[in-house]
């Protein structure tokens, strides 16, 4: 895990855009709070994390009464909820596998929405590959690239069910996430599973054909989530508000102007030690939607969040990761409705 705190004068590093974005992105209040919360936050090195690291150098956490030291940056979710467990964090941003691992293994709480995916997977065929016409009959024996046990693989695993195939029929190959276009190039694998970036240069290559591309297609619904541990959010409930209030102001922002958000976003990157062009930056934040506290609110009501994370938990016994089928009792409303309220 890796932590970064290269802040200097924040109006003077950030400047023109940096300013319209600090005077321009609502939620601010008039007067700082009297009381200071330590909070512990944690991301992965990802779009989602910019999140967490716009909302501590624009300075909204310090506005919310939180003292938030340099971001955690942990490799993968696993990771992170091990560390979680080990009260080494507070509050953060993670995917649906490892959320519902989390959720089950120390009740750990989803208290809003960091995005909703929309384009973020693909899984390929070998564009000449003999047979691969009929999916049907071709996909089952075959073996596929992915990262096992995360969102990526339950795309693959909706995908392949779209095309009347069992999961269980496929060999599943683990290939970190970096390395699965080179491995594709250099002759492995017969169906690719990828995500965004990765997805882009596979679409480039011209050697291979998508089956699925969108959540849409695959029939799924994915998330990145805001948690926070139990413990944090039972002791420190206005502290949880504020956290809450800080990182959605970045999801307006995204949704709202991310044109001027793109060169803060480049600052995120290279401090992260994430080396993508300003298109792929820019892709990136394109491939999902950044909900509102309203939109938020309405899908943790209509319990289409919990739903998705219980269809999650089934793929995890699936692949036996998990022991049974989850219920999501730790997505919450409570927080947000609260900031909400305000």
């Amino acid at each position: 895990m890796r932590s970064f705190d290269t802040r200097t004068n924040r109006r003077a590093v950030l400047g023109g855009a940096g300013a319209l974005l600090l005077a321009g992105v609502g939620g601010a209040r008039a007067a700082s709070p009297k009381k200071i919360t330590k909070m512990n936050v944690m991301a992965l090195p990802t779009h989602p994390g910019f999140a967490l690291w716009a909302a501590r150098e624009l300075g909204f956490f310090k506005e919310e009464g939180l003292d938030v030291p340099p971001i955690t940056y942990f490799p993968s979710g696993p990771a992170a909820i091990a560390a979680g467990y080990a009260g080494a964090w507070d509050g953060g941003y993670l995917g649906g596998p490892p959320t519902v691992s989390a959720g089950v293994k120390y009740n750990l709480q989803v208290i809003g929405l960091n995005n909703v995916q929309m384009t973020n997977y693909e899984v390929f065929v070998r564009k000449d590959a003999p047979g691969s016409d009929n999916l049907e009959t071709y996909l089952p024996g075959k073996v596929a690239l992915t990262a096992v046990g995360s969102n990526m693989q339950y795309f693959l695993n909706a995908c392949l069910e779209k095309h009347k195939v069992k999961p269980s029929s496929v060999k599943m190959v683990n290939v970190k996430p970096p390395n699965i276009p080179t491995a594709a190039d250099g002759g492995q694998g017969d169906i690719i599973s990828s995500w965004y970036p990765f997805t882009e240069s596979l679409n480039k290559s011209g050697q291979y054909r998508p089956i699925c591309k969108t959540n849409a297609e695959a029939g799924v619904n994915t998330y990145d989530f805001y948690v926070v541990r139990p413990a944090f959010a039972k002791e420190h409930p206005e502290a949880t508000i504020g956290f809450l209030r800080a990182v959605y102001r970045v999801n307006d922002m995204l949704r709202t102007k991310l044109n001027e958000a793109l060169p803060l976003a480049e600052r995120y990157f290279n401090e992260v030690g994430l080396k993508l062009s300003p298109e792929l930056i820019k892709g990136g934040f394109l491939t999902q939607d950044y909900p509102s506290i309203e939109e938020s609110l309405k899908r943790i009501r209509s319990g289409e969040v919990q739903k998705a994370l219980e269809s999650t938990s089934e793929f995890l016994v699936e692949i036996g990761s998990l022991d049974k089928k989850a219920n999501a009792k730790f997505v919450t409303a409570e927080f947000l409705e609260k900031v909400a309220a305000k």
